[in-house]
């Protein structure tokens, strides 16, 4: 059986501004695999749908793919939102960002494990993101994830958030084409 080799979150910053293409989770570099195409098409329709919405009611930024620390932890979110206060406090020239996202997204992808989601949902929700979205596109699901519980949500559905007033996505206009 294979050992991890646990490191620093000083030592993976340095590795990462090197050119890395990992997160740091209790400690373990992993390697952040490519998306396909699926996957960024649902990423871009996501973001076509929350963009306006949240440019409209000034609620704050939504920011793809970028590095962000949560403790010891290194994470990418697939997309972060982070209300207009907090994103106010960002260096935005500088990664990993070292603000929390309010709502951080995930879209499963087919090689990671729903233990390995697991991981990162209550990486994220211990260090102090307020929802986590986990997107299922075989399924056309979605789980919200917060301090209260989950909520699933599949086709038909309509996903609000209480930390996004007046936010909605209709489900079954993301999962079109997929």
């Amino acid at each position: 059986m294979a050992t991890a080799t646990l490191m620093t979150a000083e030592e993976f910053d340095t590795l990462v501004a090197n050119g890395a293409d990992l997160e740091l989770i209790h400690g373990e570099a992993i390697e952040i695999v490519s998306a396909n195409y699926e996957h960024n098409k649902f990423l871009a329709r996501t973001i076509e749908e929350t963009g306006p919405q949240l440019r409209r009611s000034k609620w704050g930024d939504y920011i793809p793919e970028t590095d962000f620390v949560f403790g010891e932890h290194r994470m990418r979110p697939d997309l972060a939102l982070i209300r207009a206060e907090n994103a106010a406090l960002a260096d935005r020239h500088r990664v990993p960002v070292r603000v929390i996202p309010d709502i951080a997204v995930e879209i499963a992808s087919p090689t990671e494990g729903a233990s390995d989601l697991d991981v990162k949902v209550a990486a994220y929700l211990d260090h102090g993101v307020l929802e986590v979205w986990v997107f299922f596109i075989h399924t056309r699901r979605v789980y919200v994830h917060s301090a209260s519980g989950v909520r699933r949500l599949g086709p038909g559905g309509k996903l609000t958030t209480p930390v996004v007033p007046g936010l909605e996505l209709d489900l079954d206009s993301l999962f079109a084409d997929l």
